[in-house]
């Protein structure tokens, strides 16, 4: 099974640099890519590809491949990274003000 999400050129003209475009190019393509391989997996579900109206099996053509979906998908990925590694710093800081702030634990009456 070939993967078309996969299949990406980074020398798209073939002159043997990477330009500033390519360059773009490629960050797009990246960006994508987590979309693109949900609807890719999806499309290749027989049953759900059509209830869905996804295209993007060998099958049916690969129209839903940068579609709207894909696009919101891959923004939903993208965002819950971005997410997960803010939260990786900030247990650390949460834990060392509430050491701080709070008052000491007295028991029985005094």
């Amino acid at each position: 099974m070939q993967i078309m999400s996969l299949s990406h050129q980074l020398d798209l003209n073939g002159d043997g640099t990477l330009s500033r475009w390519e360059f773009l190019e490629a960050l797009k393509w990246a960006y994508h890519l987590p979309g693109n391989l949900i609807m890719e997996g999806l499309g290749n579900v027989p049953h759900l590809s059509t209830w869905l109206g996804i295209e993007a099996s060998a099958a049916t053509g690969y129209a839903s491949l940068g579609s709207l979906p894909a696009v919101v998908l891959s923004l939903i990925f993208w965002v819950s990274v971005l997410c997960g590694l803010f939260s990786l710093h900030m247990p650390a800081r949460r834990q060392k003000e509430q050491t701080v702030s709070k008052p000491p634990l007295r028991l029985g009456h005094q």
